[in-house]
């Protein structure tokens, strides 16, 4: 039988809605797509070209979750880069520069981020005689009064130790330093790791941010409501 007009009209806009679903949907996907691929280059980027970790560790703890097996990544040592890609549908890269890290191509061209000029890093002077922080030099342990050491290191190794049963999690520590007024007194590392491995700071370096920005403002040294001495 013939559709009347009302009828047309509602098959219409049921196509219409159902086509914008669809086309949601897969921009929706794309842009998910496109945040897994940036992330797993990124951080595979950061941890082995930084960090100087193992490729395979870093795919095996770090990168062993959800989606982020499926996204295929490489690294280019010659290049100082990472690339990664999903299914055709999503692609991105990652570029090492000495002294910065590691960048995400975006909003600018490769050849603009590898041409801006680099800051001028002057070596560290030599400071294994200068206590810490200014330098290496540790106290030893046993000239901190008031502190039980055997405490101390059995609350390290709770720390550093996997907690059992089904829903138990993964603490997966890396790093430990206890400083006690001003000094350290005890530090200890995962397998892998030593004072010497940059570690991914996430939020905390937000906070620590903050807190030399607040510094500064007291100091006079900074006006928050000055515009930065940058062009953007």
């Amino acid at each position: 039988m013939p559709q009347s007009k009302g009828c047309k009209r509602h098959t219409i806009r049921l196509l219409t809605l159902l086509t914008l679903a669809v086309a949601l949907t897969g921009c929706g996907l794309r842009k998910t797509l496109h945040a897994g691929t940036a992330y797993k280059a990124k951080i595979l980027g950061s941890a082995v070209l930084v960090s100087g970790r193992a490729e395979q560790s870093v795919l095996d703890v770090d990168l062993a979750f959800g989606p982020l097996p499926r996204i295929k990544a490489g690294i280019d040592r010659e290049d100082g880069s990472v690339s990664s890609r999903i299914y055709g549908v999503a692609r991105n890269k990652v570029i090492f520069r000495a002294g910065l890290g590691c960048t995400l191509v975006k909003d600018f061209t490769e050849e603009e981020i590898r041409s801006q000029p680099l800051f001028a890093y002057r070596p560290a002077r030599n400071t294994a005689a200068l206590p810490w922080p200014t330098g290496d030099a540790m106290k030893p342990a046993e000239q901190f009064k008031g502190v039980d050491m055997a405490r101390l290191d059995a609350a390290l190794d709770d720390v550093f130790s996997e907690p059992t049963g089904e829903d138990a999690g993964l603490r997966g520590t890396r790093a430990v330093v206890v400083v006690h007024r001003g000094r350290i007194i005890a530090e200890r590392y995962a397998e892998g790791y030593d004072a010497n491995t940059a570690l991914v700071g996430w939020s905390m370096t937000k906070s620590v941010t903050h807190a030399l920005t607040g510094i500064l403002v007291r100091q006079g040294k900074l006006d928050i409501n000055a515009p930065a001495p940058v062009p953007e």
